[in-house]
């Protein structure tokens, strides 16, 4: 480990109580390269179950209006992440995104086990805002601190971006990379 990205290190945890999490930043080329799936939808249910361990999960119900990278094409599907309030116990992961009944969003999603989870805590969810024929793309980073590593220049925090790109620009960019890597 780089002198930089051990200095970083102990700073954060020698901090006051921090609730965050580190994540290694992705770029929009290699988040469209590790998504197994990339869809546009809007949220229709936000429900939290108990996992077979014991555990809080909430499951996000997305109805897809269009799919940009996919093997099948469902026209619901679940996203599940861990964490969730339960028999009035909550359990919150540090940077993980949050969902809304009736929020459109486009998702970048891993397949993970026996279901689709977001890529990256917090990292794989943009929200699509304005009304229609003037959508614009959102990017919401939750509480987590993303880290990219360029090289020998050590450790860099990566800001927390809000994106006001024009969503047909966004998907059209998105589109053209899972493209290109056919």
């Amino acid at each position: 480990m780089s002198r930089a990205a051990l200095t970083a290190v102990v700073l954060l945890a020698s901090a006051a109580p921090v609730r965050a999490t580190i994540v290694r930043a992705l770029d929009e080329a290699e988040m469209t390269a590790a998504a197994a799936l990339i869809v546009r939808g809007a949220v229709r249910a936000v429900a939290t179950r108990r996992s077979a361990d014991g555990l809080p999960l909430t499951e996000i119900t997305l109805e897809a209006e269009r799919y940009l990278k996919a093997d099948a094409r469902p026209a619901e599907l679940v996203v599940t992440q861990l964490g969730g309030t339960l028999d009035g116990r909550t359990l919150h992961v540090a940077g993980q995104s949050r969902y809304q009944v009736g929020e459109r969003v486009l998702l970048f999603l891993a397949r993970q086990r026996d279901g689709w989870v977001e890529l990256g805590v917090g990292a794989g969810k943009y929200r699509v805002v304005g009304p229609p024929g003037q959508e614009t793309i959102a990017r919401e980073l939750g509480g987590a601190v993303f880290l990219r590593q360029p090289g020998a220049g050590g450790a860099q925090v990566v800001p927390p971006a809000v994106v006001g790109e024009p969503l047909p620009l966004f998907e059209q960019r998105i589109a053209a990379r899972v493209e290109a890597r056919r």
